[in-house]
């Protein structure tokens, strides 16, 4: 009996053992919609469905897992793992149904169809089956969206001046407030405007973000006709411009001063050109009765945002002004020339005899022999001379024959080669330059000096040390002879003067 009751007991536990073990691989099911996370925001006929896994849920479902876990169960600890994994796949989507045709513009009493999916495998492996993985969702408590009206709120203000104008936009009420969720384009041109000009703006509201703020908008497209722009001022910029005509007829250039127009037209700023600038075509080689072109390069919109407008941009002038310096002095009248240096050529013609040019006695200080002498003298060649590269750097040569008869009454001992009583005749020739004619005034009159450049007892000699000096030095320079005037030329029969 006691046998039996031992045996009756042993099979108790065993069966009860078995089935702890059963139940304890037996797959558990879950209910997918505890797991499922869905958001509806938006306003009434705008709303957005958002669904996902509420991963709070599942993680507090791992750790009730794990807390019931005795140290050393590495089985049960292998199985905590794969149940955490297969609750990691678990996602869902959401699926438009008759009533939702999307599920961005919802309505209160529309359906959604959820579909959960996850990785089946795993799920068995870690026992675990999910049920209602496909629901129904209504939704339901979406408010009315509050209409924002775009025709009050929004304006074009005009600014700059007429051809030059400039719209911009001006907001007001809530559409000042959520203008961001708004998108404003120009259909037209929304610069460079004139009066009467229609400017057209496309308004477009990004509703989905409008209605999850409880707010909508239509899109619209307005037309705004361009008024009030104010008219720019017509300067004529060659008015207070000053042409420089420089240098010497056509070789000459241009300059502008532009000191008698306002400084910040004209004036370099930072890294650009100034608004304004002068171009001459051509600037150079210019002659006098040229015509050239003088162009203005405008900043046109700097001048816009200061209500000017340049006009005329181009005009042709004359050159004029430039200095003479003739490459010949044909047809030019001498005699004011020699009118001018009159005086101070016969002092120097007395000087040179008194100091003894024409006899052996020469000396450039106190004479060391006194003569009486009569003498006669007159121009025998004239030349003018310039420099090819400028014509300012020119001059006239004049060479003076001299023809002297006279006596030593005195003379210095030991000093003179002569001796009182001797008489002498000769001949002596005298090379006069004025240099620089016409430098201040286009006059044959107008130089810087004169003087005495060399003399000799031939006229040939004269002539060959002149041009040795004055022009086979420099190959430059030009050098033609010009017709002596009749009322200071040589005659041979001048009557000699004392």
């Amino acid at each position: 009996m006691q046998r039996k009751l031992t045996i009756t007991i042993a099979l108790i536990v065993f069966i009860a053992a078995l089935m702890i073990t059963a139940f304890g691989c037996a797959e558990r099911s879950i209910d997918v919609r505890e797991l499922a996370s869905i958001q509806v925001t938006g306003a009434n006929g705008y709303g957005t469905l958002e669904v996902k896994t509420n991963r709070e849920r599942t993680q507090a479902m791992v750790r009730k897992k794990m807390d019931v876990l005795k140290d050393g169960d590495e089985k049960g600890l292998k199985r905590a793992f794969m149940y955490e994994a297969a609750l990691a796949t678990l996602s869902f989507t959401a699926e438009t149904t008759a009533t939702a045709k999307t599920t961005t513009a919802l309505r209160n009493g529309d359906t959604v169809e959820i579909r959960a999916s996850f990785d089946e495998a795993l799920a068995k492996a870690a026992g675990i089956r999910f049920k209602n993985t496909s629901f129904l969702y209504t939704v339901r408590d979406l408010s009315e969206a509050a209409r924002i009206q775009v025709e009050e709120s929004v304006n074009l203000k005009f600014t700059g001046y007429n051809g030059v104008g400039e719209a911009e936009l001006t907001l007001s009420g809530e559409l000042q407030h959520f203008k961001d969720d708004f998108a404003f384009d120009f259909l037209s041109q929304s610069t460079k405007l004139s009066n009467g000009d229609v400017v057209k703006l496309h308004v477009v509201p990004d509703n989905r973000a409008l209605t999850s703020v409880g707010r909508i908008a239509a899109e619209t497209t307005f037309n705004f006709t361009v008024e009030g722009l104010s008219e720019l001022k017509t300067v004529d910029p060659f008015e207070n411009l000053v042409l420089m005509f420089n240098g010497i007829s056509d070789k000459g250039t241009i300059s502008f001063d532009t000191t008698r127009l306002p400084a910040d037209w004209v004036e370099q700023r930072t890294s650009t050109n100034p608004p304004l600038r002068f171009v001459a075509e051509p600037n150079e080689l210019l002659s006098n009765g040229d015509r050239l072109t003088i162009r203005c390069e405008i900043d046109e919109t700097w001048f816009a945002e200061h209500g000017v407008k340049i006009f005329p941009a181009m005009k042709t002038v004359e050159v004029k002004g430039l200095k003479e310096y003739p490459r010949n002095l044909d047809g030019i009248d001498l005699m004011p020339l020699f009118k001018a240096i009159d005086e101070p050529l016969e002092e120097d013609i007395a000087l040179r005899l008194k100091q003894n040019y024409w006899n052996e006695d020469a000396s450039a200080g106190e004479p060391m022999s006194v003569w009486n002498y009569e003498e006669a003298h007159g121009v025998t060649r004239v030349y003018y001379g310039y420099h090819e590269k400028d014509r300012a750097d020119n001059f006239v040569a004049i060479l003076v024959k001299v023809k002297i008869k006279g006596m030593c009454v005195s003379m210095e001992p030991y000093k003179s080669a002569v001796s009182p009583g001797q008489q002498k005749e000769a001949t002596l020739y005298l090379m006069y330059v004025v240099e620089n004619i016409m430098y201040d005034r286009s006059s044959i009159d107008d130089f810087r000096s004169f003087g005495l450049k060399g003399h000799s007892d031939t006229e040939h000699k004269a002539i060959d040390a002149f041009r040795e000096d004055w022009v086979l030095s420099d190959d430059g320079v030009q050098l033609v002879e010009v017709k002596v005037p009749a009322d200071v030329a040589w005659r041979d029969s001048k009557t000699p003067r004392r």
